[in-house]
């Protein structure tokens, strides 16, 4: 088995998928139900690897493609990372950098790494082709974030986690996006909504 370095993992994973599925919920929202960013950010637990709806701003900078509050989209706080692709050949666990750290230091790494409990995400597909994809593009040009309805898979880590591909190679990262800043992103499914 490979194991890349921690700071591999640290900053060469950002839009790696992984959560823990929430068995206490269902495994989606009903299609009614229109949530925003706020909703999100202050029941993350609660919508961990759920498909959800919401309703935001989307914003498209470097190293930066991001759901905003729609009332305050200037507060860093009110900010999840979008992803357009999403990678099913990994399992992922619950893991903090410092646990991740104390591990490498031993012999026993592999071994306490694959007595973990290893979870798969719920797939989802979006289709860059379709028209509203095409809108949103034209928006970005002219350096608008629109206000938009998305559908997609909400993520959620507290503290990071480890991936495990197919091929039995480990890697850590603190979260999703650019160097893992963010503890939370939004898989797109559909964009239902688009509007300046």
């Amino acid at each position: 088995m490979i194991l890349k370095s921690a700071f591999t993992g640290l900053v060469g994973l950002g839009s790696i998928s992984c959560l823990h599925p929430n068995p206490k919920h269902p495994a989606s929202v009903p299609k009614t139900q229109l949530l925003s960013v706020s909703n999100l950010l202050d029941n993350s637990s609660l919508f961990r690897n759920q498909i959800v709806r919401v309703e935001g701003r989307i914003h498209q900078g470097f190293e930066a493609f991001l759901l905003l509050d729609k009332d305050h989209p200037s507060s860093p706080e009110g900010r999840i990372w979008l992803d357009t692709g999403d990678d099913q050949a990994f399992a992922y666990t619950s893991i903090s950098g410092r646990e991740f750290l104390d591990a490498a230091k031993g012999n026993s790494m592999l071994k306490n790494f694959e007595s973990l409990t290893w979870h798969k995400p719920s797939p989802i597909a979006f289709d860059t082709s379709k028209r509203s994809w095409v809108r949103l593009q034209e928006y970005f040009s002219k350096n608008v974030s629109p206000l938009v309805v998305v559908t997609g898979r909400f993520d959620f880590v507290e503290l990071g986690y480890l991936r495990r591909d197919g091929s039995g190679t480990y890697a850590y990262s603190p979260g999703f996006g650019h160097e893992g800043a963010f503890h939370r992103r939004l898989v797109l499914q559909e964009i239902e909504q688009i509007e300046p």
